[in-house]
C-alpha cells in the first residue's frame, strides 16, 4: 500500500510539472506572438515614414525584418490552428465511437 501511495504522489507530482510547463509555453508563445506584431508594426511604419522622402538602404533592413517576422508569426498560428484541429478531430472520433448502454 506504501508502494502505491508513493506512485501517486509522484503521478501527481508528473502531473504538475506537464501542467505548469504547459502554462509557461503558452505564455512564451504568447509573448512572442505580441513582440512579433510590435516588431511588424514598427517595421512597417518605419518604411511608411520614409515613402515620402524615397527609400534608401537603411529600409532594406527593415523590408527585410518585416517580411521574416510576417513569416514567422505566420508559421507559428497556422502550426497552432493544424495541432488544435488535430486535437478536435481525434477527440470527436473517440466520442464518436464510445457505445452508450445505458
Amino acid at each position: 500500500a506504501a508502494m502505491v501511495a508513493d506512485y501517486r504522489a509522484l503521478w501527481l507530482q508528473l502531473s504538475k510539472i506537464t501542467r505548469d510547463t504547459g502554462n509557461a509555453t503558452c505564455y512564451t508563445f504568447t509573448f512572442i506572438c505580441l513582440y512579433l506584431f510590435f516588431v511588424i508594426t514598427l517595421s512597417v511604419y518605419g518604411l511608411m515614414s520614409q515613402a515620402s522622402e524615397g527609400f534608401s538602404v537603411k529600409d532594406i533592413g527593415l523590408t527585410i525584418t518585416a517580411l521574416s517576422n510576417v513569416a514567422l508569426l505566420f508559421f507559428i498560428c497556422d502550426e497552432g490552428h493544424k495541432a488544435a484541429f488535430n486535437v478536435k478531430t481525434i477527440f470527436q472520433k473517440k466520442i464518436l465511437i464510445i457505445e452508450l448502454t445505458c
